[in-house]
């Protein structure tokens, strides 16, 4: 089976993107769908820049991300694993 991640850019000052506009939440949204589409068989990751989500990524799953990657990333902070684990529990996904 074949895995994308997909990561959120996190405009930190300082970087080369920094000057770069956040994707809007709905544009999330869209991506997620529209790549899942494409590529159907594919699990798609959420990953870096999950946190910068309202919901911390609840409607990508809901639109197509198959998993999340939890806990702190190599440069940002993450998501608590319990809040995670509340969040795939309500979504209904297995452990």
């Amino acid at each position: 089976m074949v895995s994308m991640p997909i990561n959120i850019l996190n405009p930190d000052p300082g970087t080369p993107f920094s000057t770069n506009e956040k994707l809007s939440h709905e544009e999330m949204l869209r991506t997620i769908a529209i790549t899942k589409f494409i590529h159907p068989g594919c699990v798609l990751r959420l990953a870096g820049g999950r946190v910068l989500l309202a919901d911390s990524g609840k409607q990508c799953l809901m639109s197509g991300a198959n998993a999340v990657k939890t806990g702190d990333m190599l440069t940002t902070s993450g998501s608590r694993v319990d809040d995670d684990i509340r969040m795939i529990t309500w979504l209904g996904y297995c452990l």
